[in-house]
């Protein structure tokens, strides 16, 4: 198959999820209006970014996060939907298809709960796209199928015809082109019939590539041709650039050199201009081959550098499988011309032995013949021999090309594998770096003999998804009072990190410094310095975090109940009381982060609480009951709930029982943000 790219087949369609087609400048007077509804105002600024995603996607992302976080605020499904939806087309515009995917199956959840069919069947499509990027192509094909067959329910005509279109592209990888073909005038003729206004550049441009694959030529150039007049005249600068690739890869299977030439060089610009990864890679392809078969080997191997530059280890692959074929070619074409030279040795043996066999009859007959025969045959071995010393001459030239060109190749090879060894090497030094500030993250958590001291009996289960951690816990006795914090930070990894170790030294001002053990005004205070220490009124930084706090009245030796006071911003406390162990209590903690902009209408509220000895409490990051499984379903705070009654009072056999549950869920995935569950015994 002549592609090794894959082309970003669904930029330039229209949205399916908006009430109506507007003007930019129309859609940026709505957005500007103050009296609108909030859900009007959030669908409008949707729909903006929507349509600005490709010309100006930093702008488009920023419009989409806001109107995202204010349907959240409104609990506006829909709004929170098709915002998921729009980030993630953007994720997948940036080549970040893990998170793509992960926006698109909450958006498709959200969907199919309100029951917004246009948008399923979309969301469906899109993911049918993105497990097209990962060469999924089996995959691809049930989602796109999923998707035609909601579009064809409810006669939505546009997305029909783009399905089809998005089916063709998966069947030309599958090298199937003829049935892309009847995919791709499926499509066109839904929008001939229907006379559906859209951009028609990407349709002819895959019919153009279907042809070439088909070997026709020149039916494949008129549609390439057609595709390139649309794109231009539409401004649909990503079409542009893969229909003059297109028509430079037709024209070189013509072998039109000079018009190869003109349209690789119109497009290769464009798409490294307008970081079009797919087409500038396509470009790059094609420029060396062209290069290479006018045997300008200085370009072909700049291109070809190039090319090895921007591919994965899948076009390494490819390109080694070249190399192979290379050195079999030339072994195969040395003994080929080893078997013509023999062939003609023995044809030249022949002919002089006819010809001695007629000089002795001629000699018997008349001297004259035999002198005559004898000179005869003096040139014609004369000859023979000139013919012998050229093909010899012939034959050095081209061995010498071929001992030339298998260096070159080499000289490639080696230069990708240096390039892997280099990668390698930096990986490994990233990955000493991220352990060793485990090491350091680790000696700022609290130490158990330490904690023990005043805690006489608690687990922590704390399990980080990318070495170092966003989540901490942080645990001190001030005077006769425990202040125990269970945090989860903006992120994971190196930056929520980095976070947990400005909080932990925030928290010890507070509490340590300032002496404030108040649940309440810990967390107002913390809030404070967190904007203050991220510069958050100059920058727009959002880190912050989500925390527990709880102070704990430590009893006498001789104690039956004992007093904590908690105050959590958007986490709860859960407890058991002893007295009822059948059911599991809980506080919601206040509807505010820690850091950011936030509702300052909102207060931290604090509630305090009495239980009996060998009650138990519980504080974590939602890490935990977010956890989904290969089903993509979250483990949810039921199940954690119902085992922590099930081994109820034996901490060490809820903690046993909750890893348990953990692995049984993370079977067959990997885990999707850092997790941290403490539980500790009154």
């Amino acid at each position: 198959m002549f592609r090794i790219l894959v082309f970003c087949f669904f930029c330039v369609l229209s949205s399916g999820l908006f009430a109506q087609t507007r003007t930019l400048d129309s859609l940026r007077k709505l957005v500007a209006k103050r009296n609108l509804p909030d859900t009007v105002q959030i669908l409008a600024t949707l729909e903006l970014a929507y349509e600005i995603r490709y010309t100006k996607p930093d702008s488009s992302i920023l419009l989409v996060r806001k109107a995202t976080a204010k349907a959240r605020q409104l609990k506006f499904e829909k709004g929170i939907g098709t915002g998921l939806y729009v980030e993630g087309i953007w994720f997948s515009f940036k080549g970040k298809y893990q998170e793509a995917l992960e926006n698109y199956f909450k958006a498709l959840d959200i969907y199919e709960k309100i029951k917004f069919e246009k948008g399923t069947a979309r969301i469906l499509n899109n993911i049918g796209i993105i497990y097209y990027y990962q060469k999924n192509y089996d995959k691809a094909e049930v989602f796109l199928n999923k998707s035609l067959v909601i579009n064809q329910k409810i006669k939505n005509y546009s997305e029909i015809a783009r399905t089809y279109n998005n089916l063709g592209r998966n069947l030309l990888e599958k090298n199937k082109p003829q049935e892309a073909l009847e995919n791709f005038r499926k499509a066109i003729a839904l929008l001939k019939k229907y006379n559906i206004s859209t951009d028609v550049s990407v349709y002819f441009c895959n019919v153009a590539e279907a042809l070439y694959m088909l070997k026709q030529p020149d039916e494949a150039l008129v549609n390439a041709e057609k595709s390139l007049e649309i794109a231009r005249k539409v401004g649909n600068k990503r079409v542009e650039a893969r229909a003059c690739v297109v028509q430079g890869m037709i024209y070189l299977e013509l072998n039109d050199i000079q018009k190869a030439q003109r349209f690789l060089e119109q497009g290769t610009p464009i798409a490294r201009n307008l970081k079009f990864p797919e087409e500038h890679l396509l470009a790059l392809e094609h420029s060396y081959k062209l290069y290479e078969k006018i045997k300008n080997y200085e370009k072909a191997y700049l291109f070809l550098k190039a090319f090895k530059a921007h591919s994965d280890s899948v076009v390494n692959d490819v390109n080694y499988k070249i190399i192979l074929q290379r050195e079999y070619e030339y072994n195969e074409q040395q003994r080929k011309l080893k078997n013509e030279y023999n062939e003609q040795q023995r044809k030249i043996e022949r002919r002089n032995e006819i010809w001695i066999r007629y000089s002795l009859i001629a000699g018997v007959l008349l001297a004259f013949g035999l002198v005559f025969f004898a000179y005869r045959a003096f040139m014609v071995k004369a000859k023979a021999f000139k013919i012998i010393y050229q093909q010899q001459e012939e034959l050095q030239v081209m061995n010498e090309e071929l001992i030339q060109n298998q260096e070159e190749i080499i000289t490639q090879r080696n230069f990708i594998e240096e390039q892997n060894t280099n990668l390698s090497s930096k990986n490994e030094q990233i990955t000493q770096s991220i352990t060793t500030a485990l090491a350091i993250q680790k000696a700022l958590l609290p130490f158990d003999n330490r904690v023990k001291q005043f805690l006489k009996e608690y687990f922590v289960l704390y399990q980080p998804r990318d070495i170092v951690s966003g989540d901490f816990y942080w645990i001190e006795r001030v005077e006769n009072k425990a202040v125990i914090v269970a945090a989860d930070c903006t992120g994971h990894g190196v930056p929520g990190a980095f976070m947990s170790l400005v909080a932990i030294n925030l928290l010890e001002r507070v509490v340590l410094q300032q002496e404030v053990t108040v649940p309440a005004l810990i967390l107002h205070e913390l809030h404070d310095l967190v904007r203050i220490a991220l510069k958050q009124d100059e920058i727009e930084n959002q880190s912050g975090m989500d925390l527990a706090v709880v102070m704990l009245d430590l009893p006498e030796e001789d104690y039956t109940e004992v007093t904590l006071h908690f105050a959590g911003a958007k986490r709860p406390l859960h407890y058991i009381d002893a007295h009822n162990p059948t059911a599991v209590g809980k506080i919601a903690g206040s509807r505010r982060a820690i850091g950011g902009f936030q509702n300052e209408t909102i207060s931290f509220e604090e509630t305090s609480l009495t239980l009996p000895k060998g009650s138990t409490f519980y504080l974590g990051s939602d890490g935990l009951a977010d956890q989904n499984n290969k089903q993509r379903k979250r483990l949810t705070d039921a199940p954690i709930l119902e085992v922590l009654l099930q081994h109820y009072p034996s901490l060490p056999a809820q903690y046993e029982a909750i890893q348990v549950l953990l692995d049984a869920q993370m079977e067959g995935t990997t885990q999707r943000d850092d997790i941290l569950f403490l539980g500790i015994k009154c």
